[in-house]
């Protein structure tokens, strides 16, 4: 049975050292929730996961009990702290202080000498967080390293424990850039709730929070992909090809038709293909283009997907609708009602930046009204029904982070938010609460309505707490470049760090850099992406860069290539899966999951562990050579079949130089007794 020390029962109640009301109590499973209560001295009991859960109609999530799990704590007060300890007695986390400062409340605690740590969503920035202070808050980053598009406000460190604020609110977190052996989380808002794990490997910490925040379905094998999407105006047209010159001077518009042969021209045939809607009048009005699309990737048992707005209504014109099923606001400039119970967010310039989000009005965009049970109803029923019949079996959601907080200041525009029901949403919740609500549910009743033909898929680019359910999401906008495909690994090395086991890029980026590349460096660029994408959980290609078939010959043959040895593996990609939707345990797991006493590993992020046993090391320059690090075991260089070759590391690993001319990604499996999570 768990104990604290000067408190003999829980929940465990105490005063901290800021003065500040707070209680802890055990959790089960290793985990333990500590709250501080409000400015008024009232806990909030509903935080992130336990709000979502009442929004999906779920059984509210309770303490066990009697966990019987070993774990316990020790609360001191002079000096203040709370010190958490592991089954075996391992001190795995101690919160040394939380105050309040003004309207934020500040969490601290230790850090030892030599501790890593990791997490925070999907993040381009670094993997290892030691050193670094960022904020949890998505925004379309537009090809900037230090943004993210989906923030998961879990970390673990290589002590093996971690902890997870259970909050979608705004909030800045420092892990020892500013005092070198503390961290610091600072929330907006009078409190903070936080559960803490008193696991011992990171791999545990990062289950233990997967299950909490919800566990995620199977992937069908057609949402591994290749997944086809194009900037507009591709795919938005059955077959034909309009010559739209852009900055970059390519020619873009191929129908879907064309875009669709062209990769069975080249041996890749997509698994799903995802339709731009808007000159097909959403899809499902009935247009001649819409008619010739679905007819001819139904014959070929090829699913559709659209791309949407995040909470888009897609059509006013469906029967049933009505005003009251849109988000209605206030909006307020510089403290004065300009606009009273309009039913469009307005963009935002000041915290959250989305230069596309105007939408058509030139104003906004209008929004399902998701608190309002008829409003869903007729959603679910009219819009996606309408879909599905129509060939529509998933959605590419966007512009997740373009929701504003309720009632927060944005450079002198405010909104104020008339929910129909008002008890769903926080104030400064709305933002990341929002998208992961939607997709969620978006996902689970759209799931049920397409069991039987071959299920659905929410493939979303942001939002937090929850979003693991879909399970889909990929990673923003980067640009094709050698730069940015490193950029792209580490995005999905942290995501998986986060207990996001199934994110994914724009294969090999969306756009160009302001100077056009030339095809050779590009083709190679996409050529090194599709090599060690073909070890990740799903693969789509977007943007509005060259197709493949328009890149160099070489760089068509590798993605054959990759794409077949994909294929190949399905079976094992498969069975990651199953373990990923069990455990939260990521298809690509940094070298530091794996290995995490190896402290050579605490910074690799250009490796990554395919599995338990495969290391891939991909070339993520532009070059043909790289040095490998080898951890502890017996390892055997699988890519070169003709002429294997084994190396032997010892405690301490080996770094070795590789050759990897264009189209060879080195590849090695360890033979050794061993499993990464025993």
């Amino acid at each position: 049975m768990a104990t604290a020390t000067d408190t003999g029962s829980f929940p465990a109640e105490f005063i901290s050292d800021g003065n500040v009301k707070c209680r802890i109590v055990p959790w089960g499973e290793c985990r333990w929730r500590l709250e501080s209560a409000d400015a008024q001295g009232v806990f909030r009991h509903k935080g992130a996961i336990q709000a979502l859960s009442l929004f999906m109609g779920e059984d509210e999530p309770r303490p066990l009990a009697d966990t019987n799990d070993g774990t316990h704590i020790e609360i001191s007060s002079n000096p203040f702290s709370i010190k958490i300890f592991s089954p075996s007695g391992k001190p795995v986390q101690e919160i040394i202080s939380i105050s309040r400062n003004g309207e934020k409340t500040v969490v601290k605690g230790r850090l030892l000498d030599e501790e890593a740590i990791y997490g925070g969503g999907e993040r381009f920035d670094s993997l290892n967080k030691r050193g670094r202070s960022f904020t949890l808050f998505t925004e379309d980053g537009w090809n900037r390293a230090d943004t993210t598009y989906i923030a998961i406000p879990f970390f673990t460190t290589t002590r093996g424990g971690g902890f997870l604020v259970n909050a979608y609110e705004p909030m800045t977190a420092d892990f020892g850039k500013c005092s070198a052996n503390e961290w610091a989380i600072e929330l907006d808002g009078t409190h903070s709730d936080i559960f803490i794990f008193a696991t011992e490997k990171p791999a545990d910490a990062i289950e233990s929070a997967y299950r909490l925040m919800g566990e995620g379905s199977l992937p069908r094998r057609w949402n591994q992909g290749p997944l086809i999407c194009r900037y507009w105006p591709d795919l938005s047209f059955f077959e034909g090809k309009r010559l739209v010159t852009r900055r970059n001077k390519s020619a873009l518009g191929y129908g879907a038709k064309d875009i669709y042969e062209k990769h069975c021209e080249i041996g890749v045939s997509p698994t799903a293909m995802l339709i731009e809607p808007w000159p097909l009048g959403n899809f499902f009005d009935n247009t001649e283009e819409a008619v010739k699309i679905r007819k001819y990737f139904g014959e070929r048992s090829i699913p559709l997907m659209i791309w949407m707005y995040v909470g888009s209504v897609l059509s006013k014109s469906v029967s049933g609708f009505r005003p009251e099923f849109l988000v209605h606001v206030d909006i307020y400039q510089d403290d004065k009602l300009v606009e009273p119970d309009t039913s469009y967010i307005p963009k935002i310039v000041g915290r959250t930046i989305n230069p596309d989000s105007i939408g058509q009005s030139g104003k906004g965009v209008e929004m399902l009204d998701i608190t309002n049970p008829e409003a869903w109803d007729w959603y679910i029923n009219c819009i996606w029904r309408k879909l599905a019949d129509n060939g529509i079996r998933g959605a590419k959601i966007d512009f997740c982070e373009l929701m504003p907080d309720d009632s927060v200041d944005y450079g002198g525009l405010c909104v104020k938010y008339k929910w129909k029901n008002p008890e769903v949403f926080d104030g400064a919740a709305v933002h990341h609460a929002y998208p992961s609500f939607f997709i969620a549910k978006l996902f689970r009743e759209a799931s049920k309505m397409l069991e039987d033909e071959g299920g659905f898929m929410a493939f979303a680019r942001g939002g937090g707490i929850g979003l693991q359910r879909a399970p889909y999401s990929w990673a923003g906008d980067q640009t094709r470049t050698f730069a940015k495909l490193r950029e792209q690994l580490r995005a999905m090395l942290n995501a998986g760090m986060s207990g996001m086991p199934f994110l994914t890029c724009d294969m090999a980026g969306y756009k160009y850099e302001r100077d056009v590349p030339s095809v050779e460096l590009e083709g190679r660029v996409f050529a090194r992406a599709a090599e060690f994408f073909a070890y990740s959980p799903v693969v789509q290609t977007h943007g509005d860069v060259l197709n493949v078939y328009e890149l160099p010959i070489e760089a068509q043959e590798i993605y054959r290539t990759a794409m077949a040895e994909r294929e190949k593996r399905a079976g094992e990609l498969d069975d990651l899966l199953k373990v990923s939707c069990r455990k939260g345990m990521p298809v690509m797991r940094p070298l530091v999951l794996a290995f995490p006493e190896d402290k050579r590993t605490w910074d690799i992020d250009d490796e990554f562990m395919y599995g338990d046993n495969l290391l891939v090391a991909p070339i993520l320059d532009d070059v043909e050579e790289r040095k490998v690090y080898l951890p502890k075991g017996r390892w055997i260089r699988e890519d070169k079949a003709n002429s294997p070759q084994t190396y032997t590391a010892e405690a301490g690993g080996i770094e070795i130089a590789v050759e990897a001319p264009l189209g060879v990604i080195p590849l090695f499996r360890r033979i050794d007794d061993y499993s990464a999570n025993e």
